[in-house]
C-alpha cells in the first residue's frame, strides 16, 4: 500500500506540521535538499539557481557515498550558487557556507555543521522555503516510493502531482525518472492526466 504516514504523504501541505517540518532535517539526504531548496529559492540569477538542479543528484549521491569528487570537478558552480543565495539574503550565509563545506568535503564534521545549520535556519524560515523544502525532499522520495511500488500509471493523482511540484523547485525530471526506472516521457504522459492540480507556491 502506498504510505499513509502523514509527515510523508506525498501530498504537498499548505502549511507544514510540527512532524513534516521534522523530516526536512530528519537524513543528511533530506538536510541537503533542504539547503538546496533554499539556495534555488534565494538565488536571484537564473542561471545560477538552475545549478540547483545539477547539484541535487549529486548530493544525494554524497549523502549515499560519502564521496564528494564530482562535486568538486565543479567547486566553482557551487560557490556561485551558495554565494548568489547569501549576497541575496545574508541570514542564510552560515546555512550556505555549510552546505558549500559539505558538498565539497563530505565528512562527519561537515555533515554535522550542516544538519545544525539547517535546523537553526528552518527554525525561522519562511513557509515558501518550508514547503520547497519538503516537496523535494520528503514529499518527493514518498511519490518515488508510491510510484516504485504500484507504477507510474497506477499512483494516486497526489503522488505525481507531488512529483510536478519538486520539478518546479529545481528538480529535474530526467532525476526522478531515473529514480523510479523509467522514462521522463512516461512521466510527462501521466501528469498530462492528472486531477489534482499541483500546488504552486504563487497558488498558496
Amino acid at each position: 500500500m502506498p504510505t499513509t504516514d502523514p509527515a510523508r504523504r506525498p501530498t504537498l501541505p499548505a502549511k507544514l506540521d510540527d512532524g513534516q517540518r521534522a523530516v526536512l532535517n530528519d537524513t543528511l539526504a533530506h538536510t541537503a535538499a533542504t539547503a538546496l531548496a533554499v539556495a534555488g529559492i534565494l538565488c536571484p540569477d537564473p542561471v545560477r539557481a538552475r545549478n540547483a538542479t545539477a547539484l541535487f543528484p549529486l548530493a544525494a549521491d554524497i549523502a549515499d557515498s560519502g564521496d564528494g569528487a564530482e562535486v568538486r570537478r565543479r567547486s566553482g558552480m557551487v560557490v556561485a550558487l551558495m554565494e548568489s543565495a547569501a549576497v541575496a539574503d545574508p541570514s542564510c550565509r552560515p546555512l550556505m557556507l555549510a552546505l558549500e563545506r559539505w558538498l565539497l568535503h563530505p565528512g562527519n564534521d561537515s555533515a554535522d555543521e550542516l544538519t545544525s545549520a539547517t535546523a537553526e535556519y528552518i527554525a525561522n524560515a519562511p513557509d515558501e522555503q518550508l514547503r520547497a523544502a519538503w516537496s523535494v525532499g520528503a514529499g518527493l522520495d514518498a511519490a518515488v516510493d508510491e510510484i516504485n511500488e504500484v507504477g507510474i500509471q497506477a499512483a494516486r493523482d497526489e503522488a505525481i502531482a507531488a512529483v510536478e511540484e519538486a520539478c518546479t523547485h529545481a528538480v529535474s525530471h530526467t532525476w526522478v525518472a531515473h529514480r523510479c526506472g523509467i522514462s521522463r516521457d512516461a512521466i510527462y504522459r501521466r501528469s498530462r492526466g492528472l486531477r489534482v492540480v499541483p500546488i504552486t507556491i504563487e497558488r498558496i
